[in-house]
């Protein structure tokens, strides 16, 4: 009797199992209406007692991206190198690679920024084009390699106007002719070769 009163009132406390076809279409429509919070709990549910889910593919994945349209650019990048952990032959790598290529490059949008996520950013595309030449995602990962390049060149840009203007001419110098030889097709070049054009002949020492 004791026993049996036991086992009805843990039955009464654990929580419901969902059908795992109600969860993966909630999280859909949640993820569709852009309801990301509950796309990514009702995913993650699904995912918890459905492991090997033919669904779980697209339910990682969109948890994923899921963090990444709300800005939380940390967790999506760990949630991606999970998928890409996981499903290492997915078809929906590319896209993968190139989202969390952008994870980066959204947080390196000033030039006097710490330079570090422009240059994840700009590991992340390269490799991302080496591993996937033929790929419409590699080609835009080529347009946004060159963005991170430019935020690169910018950031180098800042440093040199830094010393330029307390007079720190040949530190200045140096980071200008960086910039033209590291980034010579970026804007940053362009100013870069300005600014040694119009600076005083010590500045201007052979490269």
């Amino acid at each position: 009797m004791l026993a049996a009163l036991a086992c009805l009132l843990w039955a009464c406390g654990a929580p419901a199992i969902r059908p795992e076809t109600e969860l993966f279409r909630e999280g859909s429509l949640a993820f569709e209406e852009e309801s990301y919070s509950s796309a990514i709990e009702d995913y993650k549910v699904m995912l918890e007692q459905y492991p090997f889910s033919d669904k779980a593919e697209i339910a990682s994945l969109n948890i994923a991206h899921a963090y990444f349209l709300t800005g939380q650019f940390s967790k999506a990048v760990e949630a991606f190198n999970d998928f890409e952990r996981l499903y290492p032959v997915s078809p929906l790598l590319p896209f993968v690679g190139y989202t969390v290529g952008m994870c980066y490059l959204e947080q390196s949008n000033t030039s006097d920024r710490d330079s570090s996520a422009s240059e994840a950013a700009l590991r992340q595309f390269e490799k991302l084009a080496r591993q996937f030449p033929s790929s419409l995602w590699a080609d835009l990962a080529k347009h946004r390699a060159e963005q991170a390049r430019e935020n690169l060149g910018s950031h180098e840009l800042f440093v040199g106007d830094y010393y330029r203007v307390r007079e720190r001419r040949t530190a200045a110098a140096g980071r200008f002719r960086f910039v033209i030889r590291k980034y010579p097709t970026t804007q940053a070049a362009t100013r870069a070769e300005q600014r040694l054009a119009v600076a005083p002949a010590t500045e201007q020492a052979p490269k």
